[in-house]
C-alpha cells in the first residue's frame, strides 16, 4: 500500500495524485504512472499494488506527483522499499475433492415458447449437459452441484468445473465456444427453457472453447456456499449453460468413452484466525483506547466472532483479561504513570488466533478530566434539544449547565442551523455516554473520545418511528486559563470519501478510474432514466427491512468498513432483498474491479468494488439497467436506492436506502422522506429510519438520485 498526502496548499481544491513504481535498477514498473487517484487536498491517497506485480526480497522505491488540472508538481523524493518473505506459494495444506456427475443436477430444455407441442418446454433431469440447435431445437441447461462434501467453515481458493467431451453429432465446429450467463431472478416452481433463457443478462459471465471446455466457477461456489434454505437469502438457480445457433445440439462429457463432466473444488480446511494487524494505542486518564485491524487471514469462511484482549504490566505479567465484540475498546481503570502493553487475538467458531502485541502505553492524568466529560455530554444534549426545536436558542439549551461557559460559544455558531436543520416533529431521548476516554493532544488541547447512543423518535403520520442510533466522537477543548472551551466535534465514523476529515484514504487503483460506462446524470433525467421493461426480481421492502434491522456501529452485519456506504445498501439488497449477485470475469482481480460485477466476498474487505463504493456501485446498477431512475423525489418508495450526488467532484459519494415514506398524505419535501445509512454522522445519528433532509448538505450535495431495483 503506497500512500501519500495531498499538498497541504491545495486543502480545499481536488487534487489527482499520481504514483510512480521503479525496481531497484531505476526502471519504470509497469504503466508510467503505475496508478492514479483523486482526494481533497489534505487527505491522504492511498494505492494497493495487485498481487504478483513485485517479487519477493527485491528493492523498490516509489514517487508521487500532485495535479490540479493539467499543472503538475515536481516528483516527490523517491520513497525506497524492501519486499519481503518468500514467493508467492500455493496456500499450504489445500485440498481437492472431484464432484462427478452423481453430485451435479443438470436440467435442461428447448427454449422456444412452442417447442413442445405448441407449449413451452420444462426443464426436465439430464445425464449430460445440451446445449446448441437452432429455432425450435436450440437447447439450454442449467447446471448445480451437491457441495456436501466440502467441509464447512471451508476456504474455498478455486473451483473449476470440465464440461468434458462435446459431442456434436458429427464434426464440431471450428472455434465453437460455450458460454455461462447469469439468471437475473429465482426460478418459479415448474421452470421452463422458455422461461430460464427470456431471464438472463444478456453478456455472459464467461466463455470457453468447445473443444476443451473449462470454466473457472470459484466465485459461484463460493456464494453457493453461503446459501441458507430460507427465505432471507437468495437461493441461485445454477450456471446457465447456453450456445449460439452455429452450433448444432451438442452434449458433453456423457457418452462411454469420452472424456466426464467434473467440478475440482480446491479449498483450505476452517482453521483458527490468523493474527490481528497492529494494535494502537491512545493514552488518557487513567485509561488507553485501543484499537485495530481485522485477522490477516479469517481462518475459515465464517465472521470474526470477537476479540480477547489481555493487559500486560512492565514485566509482560497479565494483570486483566477483556473481550470485545468491536475492533477497538477502551480499557479503563488503569494506573496512572504506569506502563502497560496489550494483547488482542480474534477468535471464531475454530478457534483464537496468536496474540498482537501494543507497544507500551502510560495512561497520564488530566486535572478536572470531569469536566470535560460533562461539558461533552452537555453539549450533545444542547445539540440534540435544538435540533428537536425543544428550545428556541442557545441560551435556553445550556440553561442550568454546569459548563454552560464551555459549550456556549460553539453553540452560538450552528444554532441556526441546528434550528433549522432538525425535522418536524422530532424528539431525541435516553442519550447516553459510554467508552469515554479524556486525553490530553500534544498541542495541549484536551480531546474526549466516546461512543454517543440516543433514541430519536419521529412522529409520522401520527406512528412514531424510533431510530434507535450511535456515532463516536472527539470533542476538542481549549484550556483558557482555569476554564476550558470546546472548539470542535470531530465525528469519527460514517466517514464517506467527499466528509472533510483529515487522514481520511481514498482508494486509488493502478490504471486510473476506468471510464464510467454510465450515460451522465443529466442525460439519463432528460430521457427519462433507464426504463426497462422488466419484472421486478427481488424484493424492496426485504432490502428495507434487513436495512433496519442491521443498521449499526461497526462489527454489526450493516457495517464492516471506516467507508462503508455502498457495502450496507449492497447487503441489504443481497441479503434482504434477495437481488441477484453477478460475477463478470473468471480471473478473480479483474472480477473485483469490473463495473459490471457486484458481489460479496467471503471476508470483511475482499468484496468486489462495485459492492464497496458509491461511484461503483452507481455504475453498475445503471450500466447493467438493473434500475429505474424515479424522475421525482416523490414517486420514491421503500427500498429504493438514495445516491448523493457530491457537489464538487460531481460523483456519487455517498448512499441509503429508503425505509420508510408516508402513506396517507403526500411527499412534498426530502423531509418527508426516511433512510437508513451505516452509521452516525457529525452528531444527527442515523438509526433504521432518518429523515433525508437531516442528512443532505446543500453545502456537500448538489443533488439525490432514487433508484428502484428491478433485478
Amino acid at each position: 500500500m503506497l500512500i501519500a498526502p495531498a499538498p497541504p496548499e491545495a486543502r480545499q481544491i481536488l487534487v489527482t495524485g499520481r504514483f510512480f513504481l521503479y525496481d531497484s535498477q531505476g526502471n519504470a514498473v509497469g504503466a508510467s504512472p503505475f496508478g492514479e487517484g483523486t482526494a481533497k487536498g489534505g487527505a491522504r491517497l492511498s494505492l494497493r499494488v495487485p498481487d504478483g506485480v513485485l517479487a519477493a526480497n527485491h528493492s523498490y522505491s516509489w514517487q508521487m506527483q500532485a495535479c490540479v488540472e493539467e499543472v503538475c508538481s515536481a516528483k516527490s523524493s523517491a520513497v525506497g522499499f524492501v519486499t519481503g518473505g518468500s514467493a508467492p506459494q500455493d496456500p499450504v495444506g489445500t485440498h481437492t475433492v472431484v464432484l462427478d456427475k452423481s453430485k451435479l443436477t443438470i436440467r435442461t430444455a428447448k427454449t422456444a415458447a412452442d417447442a413442445c407441442g405448441g407449449a413451452p418446454c420444462p426443464l426436465t433431469d439430464a445425464a449430460a449437459v445440451q446445449i446448441g440447435g437452432a429455432g425450435p431445437d436450440r437447447r439450454i441447461s442449467l447446471l448445480k452441484p451437491d457441495l456436501a462434501g466440502v467441509p464447512e467453515g471451508a476456504q474455498i481458493t478455486s473451483a473449476v468445473l470440465k464440461l468434458g467431451s462435446a459431442n456434436c453429432g458429427g464434426a464440431c465446429p471450428a472455434g465453437a465456444k460455450v458460454s455461462v450467463h447469469a439468471k437475473k431472478t429465482e426460478l418459479p416452481g415448474s421452470p421452463t427453457g422458455a422461461e430460464l433463457v427470456a431471464d438472463l443478462v444478456p453478456d455472459p459471465e464467461q466463455q470457453s472453447d468447445l473443444s476443451a471446455a473449462q470454466l473457472d466457477v470459484t466465485g459461484n461456489v463460493r456464494q453457493w456456499r453461503q446459501e441458507t434454505p430460507d427465505d432471507a437469502v437468495f437461493v441461485d438457480p445454477g450456471l446457465v449453460l447456453f450456445a449460439d445457433e452455429t452450433l448444432p445440439v451438442t452434449t458433453t462429457g456423457a457418452a462411454s468413452g469420452q472424456t466426464p463432466i467434473s467440478l475440482a473444488i480446491e479449498y483450505l480446511p476452517p482453521t483458527a484466525p490468523g493474527k490481528i494487524t497492529t494494535v494502537q494505542t491512545r493514552a488518557g486518564d487513567a485509561a488507553v483506547l485501543l484499537t485495530w485491524g481485522k485477522p490477516e487471514t479469517p481462518g475459515a469462511d465464517v465472521s470474526v466472532g470477537g476479540y480477547d484482549i489481555q493487559v500486560l504490566n512492565a514485566a509482560g505479567d497479565v494483570v486483566r483479561t477483556l473481550e470485545s465484540e468491536r475492533d477497538r475498546t477502551v480499557v479503563s481503570g488503569l494506573t496512572n504513570g504506569t506502563s502497560y502493553r496489550f494483547q488482542v487475538r480474534a477468535r471464531t467458531a475454530y478457534g483464537s488466533g496468536p496474540w498482537q502485541t501494543s507497544g507500551s502505553v502510560t495512561p497520564q492524568a488530566v486535572v478536572g478530566a470531569v469536566r470535560f466529560v460533562e461539558a461533552a455530554q452537555q453539549f450533545v444534549a444542547a445539540t440534540e434539544g435544538l435540533r428537536d426545536k425543544r428550545y428556541a436558542n442557545t441560551g435556553e439549551a445550556v440553561s442550568g449547565d454546569s459548563q454552560a461557559a464551555a459549550i456556549t460559544s460553539i453553540l452560538y455558531t450552528s444554532e441556526n442551523s441546528l434550528l433549522t436543520g432538525g425535522a418536524p416533529q422530532r424528539n431525541t431521548s435516553e442519550i447516553g455516554l459510554s467508552q469515554t476516554l479524556v486525553s490530553t493532544a500534544a498541542d495541549g488541547s484536551v480531546v474526549v473520545r466516546t461512543r454517543i447512543t440516543g433514541k430519536t423518535t419521529y412522529d409520522a403520520e401520527g406512528t412514531p418511528l424510533e431510530s434507535g442510533w450511535e456515532d463516536q466522537s472527539d470533542f476538542v477543548f481549549a484550556i483558557r486559563g482555569s476554564g476550558l472551551q470546546l472548539t470542535r466535534q470531530n465525528s469519527s465514523e460514517a466517514a464517506d470519501a467527499s466528509a472533510d476529515i483529515d487522514g481520511v484514504e481514498i482508494n486509488a487503483w493502478a490504471g486510473g478510474i476506468p471510464d464510467d460506462p454510465a450515460p451522465p446524470l443529466a442525460e439519463l433525467q432528460r430521457n427519462g432514466g433507464v426504463n426497462e421493461n422488466a419484472v421486478l426480481a427481488g424484493s424492496p421492502s426485504g432490502a428495507a427491512s434487513w436495512a433496519v434491522k442491521n443498521v449499526g456501529g461497526p462489527s454489526r452485519a450493516g457495517w464492516e468498513y471506516p467507508n462503508d456506504c455502498a457495502n450496507f445498501v449492497s447487503r441489504a439488497l443481497s441479503r434482504g432483498g434477495r437481488y441477484r449477485q453477478i460475477h463478470a470475469n473468471s480471473w478473480s482481480w479483474l472480477d473485483k474491479r469490473n463495473n459490471a460485477s457486484w458481489w460479496e466476498g467471503t471476508k470483511a474487505g475482499d468484496d468486489s468494488w462495485t459492492f464497496a463504493a458509491a461511484q461503483k456501485n452507481y455504475n453498475h446498477f445503471i450500466g447493467q439497467k438493473r434500475v429505474t431512475i424515479r424522475q421525482r423525489f416523490t414517486e420514491a418508495q421503500v427500498g429504493d436506492i438514495v445516491y448523493f450526488v457530491n457537489r464538487k467532484t460531481d460523483l456519487i459519494s455517498h448512499m441509503g436506502i429508503v425505509t420508510y415514506r408516508p402513506s396517507t398524505v403526500p411527499v412534498r419535501s426530502i423531509w418527508d422522506l426516511y433512510f437508513a445509512q451505516h452509521g452516525g454522522q457529525n452528531g444527527t445519528g442515523s438509526g433504521p429510519y432518518m429523515v433525508l433532509g437531516e442528512r443532505y448538505d446543500p453545502k456537500e450535495f448538489k443533488g439525490l438520485i432514487f433508484a428502484k431495483v428491478n433485478w
